[in-house]
């Protein structure tokens, strides 16, 4: 059931990327259902039902969000899961940020010295990109003198 329009919600977190979205963006407004219904054109029950993950949303659903919200409509379908991410690394920094703007100070600190210790493992692996990379390999050239009828030695 991986249809995205009229299918009850089957309790995985697909949804919830979306849901913290749409609702930090309503406490940011100072809304609630009723007033993002409004603002999307929009029942309060069709806002319910998505918030408290009874449906998936349709397409036209997600545009008049996004519309209320004043953001792209790109940005839904990916948290919905309908568009691949641009950047996986991006978006998972966009979503803990959500999550983090959330928690106390206390938390915060906990959190970061939960990614300190990951990142300071002794049998943490480096991404690809902070691999060190090997020096690049230049041809050496053997220097000769210019004969007549020799060419001369290319250049770099």
């Amino acid at each position: 059931m991986d249809t995205f329009s009229g299918i009850l919600y089957a309790g995985t977190d697909r949804m919830d990327a979306l849901n913290d979205f749409i609702r930090k963006r309503m406490r940011e407004n100072g809304w609630n259902q009723t007033d993002l219904a409004r603002a999307a054109r929009l029942s309060r029950q069709t806002i319910s039902t998505l918030l408290n993950r009874i449906q998936y949303p349709t397409p036209e659903t997600l545009q008049k969000i996004a519309n209320a919200l004043n953001e792209p409509v790109e940005n839904l379908y990916r948290l919905e899961g309908l568009l691949p991410p641009e950047n996986k690394r991006k978006i998972a920094e966009q979503v803990l940020g959500y999550k983090l703007s959330e928690l106390t100070d206390d938390e915060v600190e906990q959190v970061i010295d939960y990614v300190e210790y990951l990142y300071n493992k002794p049998d943490r692996k480096p991404r690809e990109k902070d691999k060190p990379k090997p020096p690049p390999k230049y041809k050496q050239q053997r220097r000769r003198s210019h004969r007549e009828g020799e060419n001369p030695p290319e250049s770099f």
